[in-house]
Order: C-alpha cells, then sequence, then structure tokens
C-alpha cells in the first residue's frame, strides 16, 4: 500500500501543475473525500475478518486496489485533452507495475 500511496501523491503533484488553480482546488476537496471513502469500505471490508489475522492484510489489500484504480481514474488528466486521444507518457508513468494484482 505504501508503494501506491506514494505514487498517487506523484500523480496528484504532477496534477497541480497542469490543473487551473479552481481544478486544483477541486481536486484537493475530492481527494479529501476519496480518501474518506477508501478509509470507510477498506474498514468495512476488513470487518468481515474482525478478530482474525488476516483482518490488516484485507484492508491493505483493499486499499492498495483502490488506490491502483484511483491513479488509473486520475493519470490521463495529464494528457492532453484529459486523455480523450489515449495515454501519454506522462499518464504512463503512473502505470502499475507488471506483477502487481
Amino acid at each position: 500500500m505504501e508503494a501506491s500511496d506514494q505514487q498517487l501523491t506523484a500523480l496528484l503533484d504532477d496534477l497541480e501543475q497542469v490543473l487551473t488553480l479552481p481544478e486544483a482546488a477541486q481536486l484537493r476537496s475530492i481527494q479529501g473525500l476519496w480518501l474518506d471513502y477508501r478509509r470507510r469500505h477498506c474498514q468495512w471490508q476488513a470487518n468481515f475478518f474482525a478478530g482474525g489475522s488476516i483482518q490488516p492484510m484485507v484492508y491493505a489489500s483493499c486499499a492498495d486496489d483502490l488506490t491502483w484504480e484511483r491513479i488509473a481514474a486520475l493519470k490521463f488528466n495529464l494528457c492532453e485533452g484529459q486523455g480523450m486521444t489515449g495515454a501519454c507518457e506522462a499518464s504512463r508513468r503512473y502505470d502499475r507495475p507488471m506483477g502487481q494484482p
């Protein structure tokens, strides 16, 4: 989860450079809501294993998966036309590394 969080932070920093000030402010607000959603959703998933030794792993796996999904959703905003023409070099830096689920 640490690697995906670092990637997301780097992506958000890069996005700040290409968005207008109002767009960046809106993204920061939305990102706060998304982080709350991730925490709550993954806690809900992990609660199915309450008291079990696997509970922390379920939470971490959930958070990692959601973070990579978030990266995939945001990375095209680095591209011309917000990704309408597909991936670009800037967005490819945020592709999920091979071998990761």
